[in-house]
């Protein structure tokens, strides 16, 4: 969202905004204002390079005072993400050849990355030595948030092995 919070108009707005490390662009995923911005040859995010944007009704490269201009894309978090991802976007309201600095953006969005394990404890052996019927073992489960969000609604379920009954405490 690049807001005018200025008395005027802006003339040759633009935003670049680089793909999040870790993440991978969804193609065609691209909005401006709520209309498709088509992608850049090979699939790529058309905002990875300075482009015009402009509040809804606006001429391209204006944002009329009071408005803003609103781009949204989607990416898929990569598999051994575990840290935040860090998304940062520069916009500037005169564009590159005006005297104005470009202003940078960032976001934050923590990340899940839940893990599961499983081990087996032979707590108490009858004859013969190792599993054997009547032995009873002891399962642990442990599960693991490696990523920096907090995970909520989680659900895990760990059915009863073959040829093993459930013994409550």
């Amino acid at each position: 969202r690049v807001p005018n919070v200025g008395a005027a108009n802006t003339a040759g707005s633009t935003l670049v905004d680089a793909i999040p490390a870790g993440t991978t662009y969804r193609a065609g995923t691209t909005t401006l204002n709520g209309a498709t911005v088509p992608d850049l040859p090979g699939g790529v995010m058309p905002f990875t390079q300075p482009q015009l944007i402009n509040s809804p009704g606006a001429p391209p490269g204006q944002i009329v005072a009071g408005a803003a201009a609103v781009v949204q894309f989607q990416v898929t978090v990569g598999p051994n993400v575990t840290s935040e991802i860090i998304n940062i976007a520069s916009a500037d309201e005169d564009g590159p050849l005006g005297p104005l600095p470009p202003r940078e953006a960032r976001t934050f969005n923590p990340v899940v990355n839940l893990a599961a394990s499983k081990t087996d404890t032979l707590v108490f052996d009858t004859a013969p030595p190792g599993g054997s019927p009547g032995d009873t073992l002891e399962y642990t489960i442990a599960i693991v948030n490696r990523g920096s969000g907090a995970a909520s609604d989680v659900r895990f379920t760990d059915g009863i092995p073959a040829n093993t009954a459930y013994v409550p405490n």
